[in-house]
């Protein structure tokens, strides 16, 4: 009878939460920390087995060794291909070849049947609500379609995700490689400048002339490093 109850509990529609939800509190989960951070030091795996009833929840179970699991009461095997709805034995309400076309239009067809067939079990259960389960079939219909419509974009999802992530990365890369020419055009011009400045110099020098004081002398080169750390620091503000 328990099995039974908790069957009925797993697989209903709105199933209420597992009944081992309340031994994840914050002590149990400092004490399962704790508990790995021995084991790990120890190069030993968790034996769940020696741990409280109430820590072997906290213990995510191993993954199936056939592939094959339970979820809301329901049997799933992870090595069996997806089903059509044709193999699942639900009509399909679309072409058979709708992959290899744009499955939009169905989409929109079949949301406007929901909608449809939503008002007609309202009116239905308003008159005679004995013909209500028929209708809620048919609505369950029209929602197995939508769901296998949506899951053929899946591929295109991925696709565009992808498309979309490159593309931020190859943005980031044109801004780094436009920052790096910004940078070598003021250095140039800086450069450029500095040519220009001491070709003036050097042509209105006298030809004999005494030897400047050492502070003088390194007075251009100063002037040359300042101006390229103000080419470099304006780009870098920028």
């Amino acid at each position: 009878m328990a099995e039974q109850a908790q069957a009925r509990m797993l697989s209903a529609a709105f199933p209420t939460p597992p009944p081992y939800y309340k031994h994840f509190t914050k002590q149990n989960v400092t004490k399962v920390r704790q508990i790995r951070r021995e084991a790990a030091t120890n190069s030993d795996q968790v034996d769940v087995g020696s741990l409280p009833a109430d820590l072997r929840y906290l213990i995510p179970p191993e993954p199936p060794a056939d592939g094959r699991y339970k979820s809301f009461g329901a049997q799933h095997d992870l090595a069996q291909p997806a089903q059509s709805l044709a193999q699942a034995g639900i009509q399909e309400l679309f072409p058979a070849d709708a992959a290899h076309l744009d499955p939009t239009p169905h989409l929109q067809t079949l949301t406007r049947a929901v909608l449809l067939n939503f008002l007609e079990l309202v009116g239905t259960l308003s008159v005679n609500p004995t013909q209500g389960p028929e209708k809620v079939e048919h609505l369950q219909t029209l929602f197995y379609n939508l769901h296998d419509l949506i899951n053929r974009y899946r591929p295109h999802q991925a696709r565009e995700s992808l498309i979309m992530t490159m593309e931020d990365q190859l943005d980031k890369i044109k801004a780094q490689v436009k920052s790096v020419n910004s940078a070598k055009d003021r250095m140039e011009q800086v450069l450029s400048d500095i040519r220009v400045q001491a070709t003036s110099e050097t042509a209105n020098t006298p030809a004999k002339q005494e030897k400047p004081p050492a502070s003088e002398t390194a007075q251009p080169t100063d002037t040359i490093q300042k101006a390229m750390y103000d080419a470099l620091k304006f780009d870098l503000d920028d």
